[in-house]
């Protein structure tokens, strides 16, 4: 897969997706370090149902093609 970028003045631009993410209370931490070591920037975190929490997050394209890769780090993340 590949991820189109775009050249202007000399600065490479991507396009950005947005992920919300569902994950149960006890693994928002080792989930927010995996995010934020793909330099994505976190626009919300909030109570979610059932003990889990929702988190919002603004994602350069290709780190949300690497985040199919992670599930791997977290097999028992994967529902």
């Amino acid at each position: 897969m590949q991820v189109i970028t775009k050249q202007v003045d000399g600065h490479k631009y991507e396009p950005f997706e947005e992920a919300v993410i569902e994950v149960p209370e006890e693994h928002v931490g080792p989930v927010v370090d995996m995010l934020g070591q793909r330099k994505g920037q976190m626009m919300d975190l909030v109570a979610g149902t059932d003990s889990t929490s929702l988190t919002r997050y603004m994602l350069i394209a290709s780190a949300t093609v690497s985040e199919q890769l992670a599930y791997l780090s977290f097999p028992n993340l994967a529902a």
